[in-house]
């Protein structure tokens, strides 16, 4: 088998109203990361576009604009971006016959801002639009090759980028507020147990899938899958880290027909594979039950949380408290001392071959 650097996996989503605008945007996107793919010409990479029900048009023309330099992984059913994104991962290393060191998970509205050496005062915007202010660097040409220096250390899980808007900031563990003052977004931060920042641009080490049998938590529809980020981290004793100087350009819920309804045209009665019907956000996929999670003795046993409230300075959600983790049971550096974790994390954040088996997926490669 052959050995890359670093997968890219881009994800798309539907057919806009403004088609012309959809394509445009997929464009700027990937000129982007073949931008940050010159500037690491040390390093290897290999481009796939992760594509649930897109059109014949989107399909064309960026096969027309970026030819052989992408490839394609299009899918008819609606799947969540997770699953969507494990599968084109799974699939591209069968496909092509390599390895990665890592997977980056690229979603659409994601963008690099020009190259920049000055680090200046700037905002950063929440998911409710408040905008705090920050000093660092947005525009740095080098995120790529950090991103693979860093995976290849073998020390990270999840290696987070930053971004510019709707970024889950206030559960980093410094609360709503104080984590403007307290991180140094010039620096790599490693994220302790039961925090996160919300999930846009994140490269996954190829650990994660060796364990897990895929990279990604896929039992969460469009929401909460960030509160399990840490302990699928540190269960495997591998840090979760938002990597210092990496901000990135992000428009908020770009191919989001949920928070905008009418702006996608052929998915508002397509049922999400393995929701069985229920709401996508406020539920588990596969029929699947928080509760379940928070009674589970190997997870309460081992110290895992999810959802886990003031323990990690969050304030919490609509979704509650569900499980506190044990903070004795993770060395200083947050890895996992109890081995039995990384079980309980596999049951209880990814899913099952009864649940939907990955090989079964069927999408067309182009």
């Amino acid at each position: 088998m052959n050995k890359k650097d670093l997968l890219v996996v881009f994800n798309i989503f539907g057919h806009h109203a403004n088609e012309n605008q959809q394509i445009n945007s997929y464009k700027d996107s990937l000129h982007g990361i073949f931008k940050q793919i010159n500037n690491a010409p040390q390093f290897s990479f290999r481009v796939v576009i992760s594509a649930c029900l897109v059109s014949d048009r989107c399909v064309d023309e960026l096969k027309k604009k970026f030819g052989e330099d992408i490839s394609i992984f299009r899918y008819v059913d609606r799947y969540t971006c997770q699953v969507a994104s494990n599968k084109t991962i799974l699939k591209s290393i069968e496909y092509f016959d390599e390895e990665y060191e890592g997977y980056l998970y690229f979603s659409s509205g994601i963008f690099f801002a020009p190259d920049s050496e000055e680090i200046n005062d700037s905002f950063v915007i929440s998911e409710h639009h408040v905008k705090t202010p920050v000093r660092t660097r947005i525009g740095n040409p080098k995120i790529f090759s950090n991103i693979v220096e860093k995976l290849k250390t073998e020390k990270y899980g999840i290696i987070q980028l930053q971004v510019n808007e709707d970024h889950g900031y206030h559960f980093l563990g410094f609360g709503p507020h104080d984590w403007a003052t307290e991180i140094n977004f010039q620096e790599d931060y490693i994220i302790p147990p039961g925090n996160h920042a919300n999930f846009h641009i994140a490269a996954i080490h190829k650990s994660l899938k060796e364990f897990y049998r895929k990279p990604i938590s896929d039992v969460h529809g469009f929401c909460g899958m960030e509160s399990t980020l840490s302990y699928c981290c540190a269960a495997l004793r591998k840090q979760y880290v938002l990597m210092g100087d990496s901000v990135v350009i992000h428009k908020q819920k770009f191919d989001n027909d949920y928070s905008s309804p009418g702006r996608i045209l052929n998915v508002s009665r397509v049922q999400i594979v393995g929701s069985k019907g229920r709401e996508p956000c406020s539920n588990l996929m596969w029929g699947r039950e928080k509760s379940d999670i928070a009674q589970d003795p190997e997870a309460q046993e081992s110290g895992m949380g999810y959802y886990p409230g003031a323990i990690a300075n969050n304030v919490p959600d609509w979704n509650g408290t569900i499980l506190i983790h044990k903070k004795d049971k993770y060395e200083e550096n947050f890895l996992a001392t109890d081995p039995a974790m990384k079980n309980a994390v596999k049951r209880l954040f990814f899913s099952n071959e009864e649940e939907i088996h990955y090989d079964y997926i069927y999408c067309r490669i182009y």
